[in-house]
């Protein structure tokens, strides 16, 4: 089902027909109990322990740990606790293969960590605060009322991984955006105009030119999107040595320059033919009787080419993707 307005999240819902929240998440209790060791505990003993007492060593160790601003349960402390021991060891995984250090799953402590007991309106979700409005809370079903950003994981959601791209998305944008939008990633591909600027001019040019690569390996197919640029780069040499030539400057060269920036920052609209992975995504709205949009919004393809890239490289090494 499609999350509330202002939610990033997945929309694989629990409608009849649809993929349910319970086929996407982990279906037994946690195997892995290194969380209690490191909390200084012989896991044979704490797992006899009572329910929230297991939630309180467990949640202080993964706020230690990662750096979440807070770790917020629903009524079902049993739940919360399963899903935290996965997040344990799994959440070091993906660190790992990211190359950062454990502390910046949280963004450094930017975002909280809400565990609910059911999933309803949707199986996971990112709930983002506006860019430079601080304290702003929001009611997050069993799980209370709790300051955003969050990451939110009901019952045993595997999606963290899939809520963190849209987290970074918007970390960005907050941190580089010229703008208020659905991500870096909307406010780089919305930029209809093509004279707006979507990174302010302190952004680092290596972390531009990498967003930009990465939509175009999205959105575009790779042969024709260089065959783009080719042609743009000769009809701008051209221009040039025309006006040299002439000594009269034209609109023409201006509107060419436009044209291949927009190409290279991945905010064209070029008929530029498409990914499979796009076309992919233009699918799944029929397959999940959903909303085109949503399935090929950036910050949605940003977030599931995100999810699949941590997935492969966590079980590349060894390791699984529970939570």
């Amino acid at each position: 089902q499609e999350p509330k307005k202002g939610k990033e999240g997945s929309t694989r819902g629990t409608k009849k027909g649809k993929i349910t929240a319970k086929e996407m998440q982990t279906l037994r209790q946690s195997v892995f109990h290194q969380a209690f060791t490191d909390a200084g505990i012989e896991p044979k003993d704490a797992v006899n322990l009572e329910p929230k007492r297991q939630f309180k060593i467990v949640s202080d160790l993964i706020k230690e740990k990662f750096g979440f601003k807070y770790v917020a349960k629903g009524e079902v402390s049993f739940t919360a606790v399963q899903s935290l021991l996965d997040a344990y060891r799994n959440l070091q995984f993906m660190a790992h293969v990211l190359g950062l250090p454990n502390e910046k799953m949280s963004l450094d402590g930017e975002i909280g960590l809400a565990l609910p007991s059911k999933a309803t309106r949707y199986n996971a979700a990112y709930i983002s605060a506006k860019d430079g409005v601080e304290g702003v809370k929001a009611k997050v079903q069993d799980a209370g009322i709790i300051e955003i950003p969050v990451i939110v994981m009901p019952e045993r959601s595997n999606s963290f991984a899939h809520e963190w791209g849209h987290a970074l998305d918007y970390h960005l944008l907050k941190r580089f955006g010229t703008e208020w939008s659905k991500g870096i990633t909307g406010r780089i591909r919305e930029n209809l105009e093509g004279n707006e600027r979507p990174w302010q001019d302190s952004a680092p040019k290596s972390v531009q030119e990498t967003m930009a690569n990465l939509i175009n390996a999205m959105f575009f197919d790779k042969a024709e999107l260089a065959a783009k640029v080719m042609e743009l780069e000769q009809k701008i040499e051209q221009t040039k040595k025309w006006e040299a030539k002439t000594g009269k400057p034209t609109k023409k060269l201006p509107a060419l320059e436009l044209q291949l920036k927009r190409v290279l920052e991945g905010s064209t609209r070029s008929k530029i033919g498409k990914t499979q992975y796009r076309k992919d995504a233009e699918s799944y709205a029929v397959a999940f009787q959903s909303d085109p949009d949503y399935w090929t919004r950036p910050t949605e393809m940003f977030a599931r080419v995100f999810e699949a890239y941590i997935a492969s490289k966590v079980a590349g090494i060894g390791g699984t993707t529970e939570f």
